[in-house]
């Protein structure tokens, strides 16, 4: 059960694990530090109640939210 929406900036750290970029890769190519990153994603995983990284990615992209 989703219980918010991820921001954005939440979501563009979700596609950049979608497509295939580690933590530090994706943090670089987003301009943000890796702390940052993680945290991210962290509150990603919990508006979307997911238990995993892979689980947080599938829930984006049956949410249409990432490709």
């Amino acid at each position: 059960m989703i219980e918010r929406i991820p921001t954005d900036r939440e979501i563009e750290c979700v596609q950049a694990i979608a497509n295939g970029l580690t933590a530090k890769q994706a943090s670089f190519k987003l301009d943000t530090s890796i702390n940052l990153f993680n945290r991210l994603l962290e509150r990603a995983r919990l508006k979307t109640s997911a238990k995993t990284t892979a689980e947080l990615v599938a829930i984006a992209m049956r949410n249409g939210w990432i490709q």
